[in-house]
């Protein structure tokens, strides 16, 4: 017999996951088996090499172009495929261009012609009874 209750708990997951995978950057944490192989490589090339040193390495030096640059570009949270590029929004630093913020003035004025304000004799008619023909 099928029991509902843990088919629809199991699905409720299976769809969360799905929608966190792609409309999140936890699509990046499926890029984690390359790093681990990434900082094999680089620990057999240098075996005083640490694990936060490899970070350092990769995360807080910017984007070297050196010989395994494709590899790098391939990490988690290294590439530009963000959710702002995803969903179309441009940032102003793709463009090169500096953001403009147009200030309003600070005090607004409003005009309004005599006749549009209304008498509060006026507004009491509204809510008379209806009246038979």
């Amino acid at each position: 017999m099928v029991n509902f209750k843990k088919l629809k708990k199991y699905l409720a997951i299976l769809f969360a996951f799905t929608y966190l995978i792609s409309m999140t950057e936890l699509n990046q944490l499926l890029k984690f088996p390359l790093l681990i192989q990434h900082f094999a490589k680089h620990k057999i090339e240098n075996p005083q090499l640490s694990v936060f040193g490899f970070l350092a390495i990769h995360y807080f030096n910017g984007n070297p172009h050196d010989e395994d640059y494709d590899q790098d570009m391939r990490l988690p949270f290294k590439s530009d495929n963000t959710c702002i590029n995803i969903l179309g929004l441009s940032t102003p630093s793709q463009y090169g261009s500096e953001l403009k913020i147009i200030l309003y003035p600070k005090e607004i004025k409003l005009n309004f012609p005599s006749e549009t304000i209304y008498s509060s004799s006026f507004l009491q008619n509204i809510w008379q009874p209806p009246k038979n023909s």
